[in-house]
């Protein structure tokens, strides 16, 4: 389904191909909980729903965006989405405390604006209340395909890196605690 975008250039929706491609590999995600973060037009959570997500928050501070993502939901769930949405107008990582009211996720994607990427993955990753929320999930983080990434802090493991089409994701899970 064509889905609509905020205008101008402040939102970079991850392409079709690289989308479908993490989307393949991460298999059948029937009954998980999924979080959109830096949703822009929420295109990466309505494809979680489409693949059987139950429930998928979306998060951005952009007005233009939390519009295109009510519009893009409504008619996801006009053709007969099932999933139950939620959408969160909050500027991360200063708002990652209002996510931990939510219930815990299974799937974390993140996609935030490229030139501040490294600092909001750094912000995040350091927030205790993102940390207790996060404790079963993956984070997906998608980075710059020229930048490297900061160490994660010792409460998480980067598990891999991979490359989709044009797009290069960065795997997180927290460390077990000892």
């Amino acid at each position: 389904m064509p889905l609509r975008a905020p205008a101008g250039m402040t939102t970079r929706p991850t392409a079709v191909r690289s989308r479908k491609a993490l989307f393949d590999s991460l298999g059948d995600l029937s009954g998980k909980t999924v979080a959109d973060l830096f949703a822009g037009s929420g295109a990466i959570g309505l494809e979680a729903a489409s693949r059987g997500a139950s429930s998928v928050w979306f998060a951005d501070a952009a007005a233009g965006a939390i519009k295109c993502i009510k519009a893009n939901t409504a008619k996801a769930q006009s053709l007969g989405c099932q999933s139950e949405f939620e959408i969160l107008n909050i500027s991360l990582p200063a708002g990652a405390m209002r996510l931990s009211v939510l219930a815990e996720p299974d799937i974390v994607f993140a996609d935030p604006p490229y030139a501040e990427t490294t600092e909001y993955l750094s912000a995040i990753l350091s927030d205790a209340a993102f940390t207790r929320w996060c404790k079963k999930a993956v984070l997906i983080w998608e980075v710059p395909a020229d930048r490297g990434l900061v160490p994660p802090p010792p409460a998480w493991t980067l598990e891999a890196i991979r490359i989709f089409g044009g797009a290069k994701f960065a795997f997180f899970r927290r460390t077990p605690e000892e």
